[in-house]
């Protein structure tokens, strides 16, 4: 509660207006919210992002806008694998800011180690003729 107060007043001092700050279990309030956003920050505490990571994906392509833009931070070691645009991935000291665009990508053209670990199986080979 305390980050959520932190946020809302930053925005206050900013002048900011239009954002939405929402205090609340993740996974559920994705499921629930039915508008798209510009701009989506995910700061999930670093050891819950495998946990979360499979749930967050079937929702968050949807919540952002044509031009949206999604920050998630985690763990300096951990590259989220969403079924988004990677737009870049930097590390500054023990964390891991990594932006992702509306641009969606199918999973088959998701490079293999893009996908989350829990999704991939062994590849089958194909057999080729030989000439």
């Amino acid at each position: 509660k305390a980050a959520c107060r932190t946020i809302s007043e930053n925005l206050e001092k900013l002048k900011l207006t239009g954002a939405r700050v929402v205090c609340a279990d993740a996974v559920w309030t994705v499921r629930q919210d039915p508008r798209s956003y510009d701009l989506v920050l995910v700061d999930p505490p670093y050891e819950a992002w495998a946990e979360l990571e499979p749930k967050l994906a079937e929702h968050l392509p949807r919540m952002l806008a044509p031009d949206g833009l999604l920050v998630v931070e985690t763990g300096s070691r951990t590259q989220p694998a969403l079924p988004l645009s990677l737009r870049t991935s930097r590390r500054y000291g023990s964390a891991r800011l990594t932006l992702f665009a509306r641009t969606l990508l199918p999973r088959s053209r998701l490079p293999r180690s893009r996908l989350p670990r829990w999704s991939r199986c062994p590849r089958r080979r194909s057999a080729r003729a030989s000439s």
